[in-house]
């Protein structure tokens, strides 16, 4: 029993030393590391057991030789052992013949750590690192490209607002101060000629329309007030605009219940009916027709970027102007709506100034409300079918 135990003992100390030359040798630490590692190993083992021997008092020849054989048969053993282990852990998975045992046996570390700068490379690869790092570049630089030019333009605004804080400005909706030019003054008188004619003629036309339907005491119908519109679009076109010019649009669009939005109710190009269908506006969306109904104001496209609703026809009707009658709702949502649409801004940009200015939507508004005391717009619009 007691030789048996002085066994099991080497064995155990063979274990350890077999282990700790494994993890030492599988580091891939210098040649001259690993061997001073094994000699000290050795020599300390080799020490402790003479002194385990000479403090258990042992001095049995053949013991002492069993107990030593033991020892150096175990931790070979346990070295094979733990080798194989390491090297099944280290070996790659995916790859059989990337990383071979007999690298990690001959301890081959420039193989080895140039496998895993390729390995490094290939995740690179994968997640796109290169492309990334040149797309923050990019963005980085795009980014100081457009701090530069904001910069440039609040100088710009900045010295703009100096040099016209002593000139005479008109204020549109919403909040918009325009500088009046030599041109807008050269042609408003003719504007203000124009504009005085188209205010008699819509009102004209309101007392022929009420005149006529009161004196024979019939109920008017949508189609009546279809025509009434298209009598105001007539002096808008007469008055205001050329009236057989194809650049000029004017329309009326209704709030569709069952659509949630709003749709054609009339439109004419230069004085005759337009056919084709305007596109449709959904009321929770951001728009003009909504942003009008809450300031109850007309509004300029150019002037309020951020509630123009984008649609295929933006490139061809280049500037328009909008206006909710805000007194005609139903369940608290404006049902009508009128608009001018242009396709050249450029010509039309001081008569739309002008009439923004001028107030010109509150005297259709005027005509409207006027229409709708005698006869409810709401009913007509929803009463008959469209």
């Amino acid at each position: 029993m007691y030789m048996i135990a002085i066994c099991f003992g080497s064995i155990g100390l063979g274990l350890i030393i077999g282990l700790v030359f494994t993890l030492s040798y599988i580091s891939l630490d210098s040649n001259w590391k690993k061997f001073i590692t094994f000699f000290a190993t050795t020599g300390l083992s080799g020490t402790g057991v003479f002194f385990i021997y000479d403090h258990l008092e042992i001095t049995d020849i053949t013991t002492i030789f069993v107990s030593l054989g033991c020892l150096c048969i175990s931790c070979l053993v346990f070295f094979i052992v733990f080798m194989i282990l390491m090297c099944k852990i280290i070996k790659d998975k995916d790859n059989d013949n990337t990383i071979r045992i007999r690298d990690i046996l001959l301890g081959q570390k420039a193989y080895i750590t140039k496998y895993y700068e390729q390995r490094c490379n290939e995740i690179d690869a994968k997640l796109n690192i290169p492309q990334l790092e040149e797309r923050e570049r990019t963005i980085s630089q795009n980014e100081q490209r457009y701090n530069e030019k904001r910069e440039q333009l609040e100088r710009e605004i900045t010295q703009f607002n100096k040099d016209t804080s002593s000139k005479l400005k008109i204020k549109l909706p919403e909040k918009k101060n325009l500088v009046v030019t030599k041109e807008f003054l050269d042609l408003f008188p003719s504007y203000v000629d124009n504009f005085s004619s188209f205010i008699n003629g819509i009102r004209e036309e309101t007392k022929l329309f009420l005149s006529h339907h009161n004196s024979t005491g019939t109920k008017i119908k949508l189609d009546d007030f279809k025509a009434f519109l298209y009598l105001l679009t007539i002096q808008v076109f007469e008055h205001l605009f050329s009236k057989n010019s194809r650049d000029v649009r004017v329309h009326f669009r209704y709030y569709n219940e069952d659509k949630n939005g709003y749709d054609k109710l009339s439109a004419h190009v230069g004085g005759k009916e337009y056919n084709r269908e305007l596109t449709f506006i959904p009321y929770d969306k951001a728009n003009m027709i909504i942003k009008s109904f809450e300031c109850k104001r007309a509004l300029i496209k150019s002037y309020n970027l951020d509630y123009n609703y984008e649609s295929k026809n933006n490139t061809t009707w280049t500037e328009y102007m909008t206006f909710t009658f805000y007194n005609i709702t139903r369940n608290n949502k404006p049902c009508l709506s009128f608009g001018i649409s242009v396709k050249n801004s450029t010509r039309y940009r001081n008569l739309f100034n002008f009439l923004n200015y001028c107030k010109f939507e509150s005297y259709l508004q005027e005509s409207i409300e006027r229409i709708d005391e005698s006869y409810s717009i709401e009913s007509l619009i929803y009463g008959d079918e469209i």
